[in-house]
This record gives structure tokens, C-alpha cells and sequence, in this order.
């Protein structure tokens, strides 16, 4: 077994729990719905965050060739599928069968946290192109990269309303934008 395989086993895992987390939470806003006040952005960002974990899996298989691994450039590639798993956790709230969901109040409850985890996607990933590969390729990767880290900054900074009924479509056509962009083929 090559270093990739029994490194790769552990990312599957967290991401495997994060796309459980949503799509689990998913059902359940379906099957409660009646004890569930919907919030749009809410729904938006638990889209985008499942396409983040696929696309997270997606890349890591970018990482195949890599034979010199150290402890802390593996902590690196596993910080980002952890980073997802935990922005699962805070988007998606605990149902409790006696009392109603409100995914707008449990979102603006958590926007702090959410937005400041995922500011960090971006600057880890970054991070971890330059300890991996030796440097940063600045093409169109990094400038979504950078662009990504300007919309959790914006959602860090602002608890206004409108302003996240806007982050939420932008950052999920954004995001679809980077795949199309970037990840169409496995390489």
C-alpha cells in the first residue's frame, strides 16, 4: 500500500461524515418540515457544502504522486475535509422532536463560527499547496481561492440580512463557477 492510499483512508472518513451529516440533516428538514421555518441561505449553503465535500475528495486525488509525506503537511489535507465536517455541524441544527426548527435564527446564531471556519478553507489550502508542492502556482485556482476568502470575510463581518440572502446564491454560483472551472476532469 503506497503512502496516498493509507493517508487517503482517514480524509474518505471525515468527508464520508460530513456528507452524512448533510444529507441526514437534509432528510430530516423533510421529514420535520412541519416543525421546520426554512431559511433560504441555509438551504443554499448546505448545497454548496455538499458539492465542497465532493470536490474536496475530488482534489485530494491530486495528491496521488506525493511520496514525501510528513505528519504535518497530512494534518494539512486532513484540516480541510475537517474544516467541511465542522461548517456541516453548524449549518445543519440539532433536531429535537418538542421543539421547532428555525434555520434563520440558528444561522445568524452560528454566522460568526461559520464564516470564520470557512475563511479558513482558503488560507489552509493555500498553505498546503506551498508545503506540498514547494510553491503556489498563481493562476485561476488561487484567485478563487482568494475570492472564496473574501465572501467569508464579508459573512464574518456583517450581520445584516440582505447581505447574506446575497452571499449565499454568489458563493454557490461562484463555487459551481470553480468546478466548471477547474475540476470538470480527474487528472
Amino acid at each position: 500500500m503506497r503512502a496516498f492510499e493509507y493517508l487517503s483512508v482517514l480524509i474518505s472518513i471525515v468527508l464520508g461524515l460530513g456528507v452524512t451529516h448533510l444529507l441526514a440533516g437534509a432528510a430530516k428538514l423533510m421529514r420535520f418540515r412541519a416543525d421546520v421555518r426554512l431559511y433560504g441561505p441555509s438551504l443554499i449553503w448546505i448545497g454548496l457544502l455538499f458539492l465542497l465535500h465532493v470536490q474536496i475528495w475530488w482534489a485530494v486525488f491530486e495528491l496521488r504522486d506525493v511520496a514525501d509525506w510528513t505528519f504535518f503537511s497530512f494534518l494539512l489535507v486532513l484540516a480541510i475535509p475537517t474544516l467541511a465536517y465542522l461548517l456541516s455541524a453548524l449549518l445543519i441544527p440539532d433536531f429535537d422532536r418538542e421543539t421547532a426548527i428555525d434555520l434563520k435564527a440558528s444561522y445568524f446564531e452560528n454566522r460568526r463560527w461559520f464564516f470564520g471556519l470557512f475563511t479558513l478553507i482558503p488560507l489552509v489550502s493555500l498553505l498546503q499547496e506551498g508545503i506540498i508542492s514547494g510553491d503556489i502556482r498563481w493562476d485561476a485556482d488561487p484567485v478563487f481561492r482568494l475570492g472564496f476568502l473574501v465572501l467569508g470575510l464579508v459573512g464574518f463581518g456583517t450581520r445584516h440580512e440582505r447581505t447574506h440572502q446575497w452571499l449565499a446564491p454568489v458563493g454557490f454560483i461562484a463555487f459551481a463557477g470553480y468546478i466548471a472551472f477547474l475540476f470538470l476532469r480527474l487528472t
